[in-house]
């Protein structure tokens, strides 16, 4: 059902260095190669990188396909991870993110969506031990693009990965009592 007009999802502090350009250059790119995806960038941004982040979209001819919400509540945020097909978290390489767990990729977990991630050390574990997602280097437009095509191009796959996550989930969840 995911996969009927899959929606790719972002949900977090909208910046830059947390991957926001990346994302709206990935759906352009998949949408010139025929692909009919929707991507959803929920969080809060500053005023000036939300008007360049909108005027990007716009340039590109994606108002259609992007929508960039601001703030979600917690409870409507989750419900549209839970129906994405994909849940992105490309970060930048800075040491606050390569260093922790992103609390998102949790969350893309437990709502059992597949994770495209930055491919940081710390986070393997969680991503391709688990088999949970892909990991790509954050710098590279066409690694992430070709990725996120091939787990386009996987349905099984797609719901093994989300399963595995919701799995990992729970078991982490457990370890943590």
């Amino acid at each position: 059902a995911r996969l009927k007009q899959p929606s790719l999802i972002y949900i977090g502090g909208v910046w830059e260095s947390r991957g926001a350009l990346v994302y709206v250059e990935l759906a352009r790119r998949l949408t010139e190669r025929g692909h009919r995806i929707a991507m959803m960038i929920i969080g809060p941004y500053e005023e000036d990188f939300g008007r360049r982040l909108k005027a990007k979209v716009h340039e590109y001819g994606l108002d259609d396909r992007v929508k960039i919400t601001g703030r979600l509540s917690y409870p409507e945020a989750m419900a549209l991870c839970s129906r994405a097909v994909i849940g992105l978290s490309i970060l930048m390489p800075m040491p606050n993110y390569t260093f922790c767990l992103a609390g998102k990729m949790i969350e893309y977990m437990m709502c059992g969506t597949p994770v495209l991630a930055s491919d940081f050390a710390h986070w393997r574990p969680y991503i391709e031990d688990e088999g949970t997602g892909r990991m790509v280097d954050p710098h590279d437009i066409d690694e992430i693009v070709r990725t996120c095509e091939q787990m386009l191009g996987d349905a099984a796959e797609l719901e093994a990965m989300g399963r595995r996550g919701m799995e990992a989930y729970w078991r982490l969840d457990e370890m943590a009592m």
